[in-house]
């Protein structure tokens, strides 16, 4: 079947969720948890030995739980072996996929508004992406229905 429609000028985002199972040895090292919550984002593949991404996690989880809001050059001080292109790389990634915001200068983790706390941050990152695509699932699926 003919493409009828410019599939990839459509697209505005990608994210992949996982959903996970979290058995008790994930939650014995900060390394297993910080390497499965990346994972559950979709930030790693599945048996991906790189670990860029996940330190970069680790270092902005670090700042926020302090208060900060880094920016990319005040993490790049903190991350040995990481790169400045590499760094902005994943910040920007992160940020296209809705896990990370800027504010001013500095990185977070997505928050709302109303209630800025950090330990929320799954709920509104999944909430806002769960809601994004549903509503335009919602719409075509009505007109596809039409269709029949």
């Amino acid at each position: 079947m003919a493409s009828l429609i410019p599939e990839a000028d459509l697209v505005r985002k990608t994210v992949t969720l996982r959903v996970m199972d979290a058995p008790n040895d994930v939650v014995l090292t900060k390394d297993s948890l910080l390497r499965w919550m990346c994972l559950s984002l979709g930030l790693i593949s599945e048996k991906e030995s790189r670990d860029t991404v996940v330190k970069i996690f680790d270092s902005l989880l670090s700042f926020q739980v302090a208060g900060v809001d880094p920016s990319a050059e005040k993490m790049g001080e903190c991350l040995s072996g990481v790169g400045e292109k590499t760094l902005r790389y994943h910040l920007k990634r992160m940020q296209d996929m809705g896990v990370v915001e800027k504010n001013g200068k500095g990185y977070r983790f997505v928050r709302d508004p109303t209630s800025p706390r950090l330990d929320a941050f799954t709920d509104v990152f999944l909430k806002s992406v769960i809601t994004d695509a549903g509503a335009s699932a919602d719409k075509v699926f009505k007109e596809l229905l039409g269709k029949y």
